[in-house]
């Protein structure tokens, strides 16, 4: 009897993901991810993510799911020699210390590609029910005089009717309101989507505008304090009546005319001069003004609810105060108090309207009771599920 001999199995070996280094250094700078953040969520050690990048070592298939899962590119992207050309779908107006921004976070390309879906749809919608061209988009020139822009603006907006108030949350209500009357979209949010944990950084941009004969749209950041978002409305409005599309410098609340880009400043100036109109100035600063130039200003800036920086150069504008007290008050502006953040609060799906512009919210939710729209891509453009659809349209 021939003895049978069991060969003896071979070593397995895991399969090695054949990803770039380069591709994953990209994707890791793109979605500002260093080595520790990375090695973290992929459960290993820096030293082991730096191997990857040098391309000494390659990581399990399972580990490099993970990592681009975190680094948010798709699977097959870190198979490329470089990551796809990715630019902005839109004109960048951010002018920092005088040079354009580097880098553009994850967060603020995905809050702007959903904003263009959802102006995308809005546009063919009101096209095809024949809703008419809006009376806002392009009725002025980024050329045209500030005063002219201006008046141009306040009028259409019939900004006379909205009533300063000691609340500056109820000021900007107001606004908005005024706007979405004439036809504008306003979305204020300070998160990616409905998403609480992916919070916009208001270091990066205010805002921006998507021009439109249809449907123009306006994007706040909701993370920035009350009164930087009225300024910012009305600076993206100004840059809608030029029909001009683009993200807006993260330090637009300083209406300095020394700017690089003179779009911004010109849009800048206008929104001050809407919101401090000259008259109304100098008829106040002569009631407010005392010994204290910091208390005057505190109580100036909270009528007009404006920044203090927008309040001092307003005032240096028009000679109501000496370049030597605006050099020593500007600079001792505490950063913090400029910057405060805004906090949402108050009723879920009043939120909702609110990230998505209750405008807009309105038309879609319309569109799916006269089944013009379906409900899965009603949710999709309000990214929240169909159940909450329903739910919301309830409540509204």
């Amino acid at each position: 009897m021939t003895e049978t001999r069991i060969k003896p199995k071979p070593p397995r070996y895991a399969a090695k993901a054949q990803i770039e280094p380069t591709a994953l250094r990209q994707a890791m700078v793109r979605a500002q991810v260093d080595e520790f953040m990375l090695a973290k969520y992929v459960g290993t050690s820096q030293n082991v993510i730096n191997s990857w990048l040098e391309g000494t070592k390659k990581p399990s298939f399972r580990q490099a799911r993970m990592a681009a899962d975190r680094i948010r590119v798709p699977f097959g992207f870190l198979f490329l020699e470089n990551l796809p050309s990715d630019a902005l779908p839109i004109p960048d107006f951010r002018i920092v210390s005088g040079s354009d921004h580097d880098v553009i976070s994850l967060d603020l390309r995905e809050v702007i590609q959903a904003a263009l879906r959802k102006q995308s749809w809005l546009s063919g919608y009101l096209e095809i029910m024949e809703a008419g061209e809006s009376d806002f988009t392009g009725k002025g020139r980024i050329g045209d005089s500030t005063s002219d822009l201006a008046i141009g603006i306040s009028s259409a907006l019939n900004i006379s009717a909205v009533t300063r108030t000691n609340k500056p949350a109820d000021y900007l209500r107001s606004l908005v309101q005024q706007a979405e009357q004439i036809g504008v979209n306003v979305l204020r949010s300070g998160i990616v989507g409905n998403n609480t944990s992916r919070t916009l950084d208001v270091e990066e941009f205010r805002g921006f505008a998507l021009s439109d004969q249809y449907a123009p749209f306006v994007f706040i950041n909701g993370r920035d304090s009350e009164r930087a978002q009225i300024f910012t409305l009305i600076h993206e409005l100004c840059h809608l009546w030029c029909n001009q599309t683009g993200i807006s410098d993260s330090s637009n609340s300083i209406v300095d005319t020394n700017r690089s880009n003179s779009d911004e400043a010109k849009c800048n100036q206008v929104a001050a001069e809407i919101l401090v109109p000259d008259v109304d100035l100098l008829h106040q600063w002569r009631n407010i003004k005392n010994a204290n130039l910091e208390v005057s200003l505190e109580n100036i800036s909270e009528y007009f609810q404006v920044s203090k920086s927008v309040m001092l150069i307003r005032l240096r504008e028009h000679q109501l105060i000496s370049q030597q007290d605006f050099n020593v008050v500007y600079s001792g502006i505490s950063s913090y108090k400029d910057k405060r953040r805004a906090r949402e609060g108050g009723n879920y799906y009043a939120n909702i309207a609110t990230r998505n512009g209750r405008k807009f919210t309105k038309v879609v939710l319309n569109a799916v009771l006269n089944q013009h729209l379906l409900l899965r891509d009603a949710a999709d453009l309000l990214s929240i599920s169909p159940a909450q659809v329903i739910e919301l349209n309830e409540r509204l």
